[in-house]
């Protein structure tokens, strides 16, 4: 049986990241059967694509990120929405030794099961899974 959704709706900056992570801990707290490597591979995920959104989103305009996480029978899983410009998250791989920057949703792929993102009308969506 799925457990309840803990909802996060806050301007999308960074301000935003602590009460990211303190959602998380909500989670956690109705999710004690996720054990501790699961549950660092599930956080790295979302707060990378948390502190994506409180950079890039917010610089394209974006004045709100949602955030939906919830435990389900196989998977715990986190839903992003934000109102911010569209998004070009390029075919993947992990770039050169000496670029400063681009691993991170790399770094979100190898961490969990699956990372999708869509434009839904004018919103930003990624959903991340992991599975139990």
């Amino acid at each position: 049986m799925p457990g309840p959704t803990h909802v996060l709706r806050a301007p999308a900056g960074p301000e935003a990241l602590g009460p990211v992570h303190d959602l998380l801990a909500e989670l956690w707290a109705g999710e004690p059967g996720i054990g501790e490597p699961a549950r660092l591979r599930f956080e790295t995920a979302v707060a990378e694509i948390a502190a994506n959104i409180a950079e890039h989103a917010a610089a394209s305009g974006a004045r709100v990120l949602e955030l939906r996480l919830r435990g389900l029978p196989d998977r715990v899983e986190a839903v992003f929405e934000d109102d911010g410009g569209p998004v070009a998250p390029g075919p993947g791989g992990w770039p050169p030794d000496d670029a400063e920057r681009g691993r991170g949703l790399e770094l979100v792929r190898a961490a969990v099961d699956a990372l999708s993102y869509e434009r839904d009308g004018g919103r930003n969506r990624w959903v991340v899974v992991l599975g139990r």
